[in-house]
């Protein structure tokens, strides 16, 4: 989170995504979150908040994930992009985390 904003990013070789919940959250509240990404259209979702959609550059619509994926913070920011704007990790609990491939 960014000012309590909720944060998303999906890091490429050549650039970097950033996508942000629409509206500022509240924080020692439980919140929604949905993070999902279909071709080259990713989507975010705060609570009921409009979805926030963005599309990645390229003609590739497959992912390749070889390297780690971090939920609310990385062992050390020097792994992040500079281009990401987040330099603290979420403290907070995570109740329920889903992921399909």
């Amino acid at each position: 989170m960014k000012h309590y904003h909720t944060i998303y990013t999906i890091n490429y070789i050549c650039y970097s995504l950033l996508y942000r919940s629409q509206y500022p959250i509240a924080s020692n509240e439980w919140h929604r979150v949905r993070v999902s990404r279909t071709a080259r259209l990713a989507f975010l979702t705060v609570d009921d908040q409009d979805t926030q959609t963005q599309m990645s550059q390229g003609a590739f619509d497959e992912l390749t994930a070889n390297q780690n994926m971090y939920l609310g913070g990385v062992p050390t920011f020097r792994l992040v992009s500079p281009y990401i704007p987040v330099r603290k990790a979420f403290k907070g609990c995570i109740q329920k985390v889903r992921s399909e491939t």
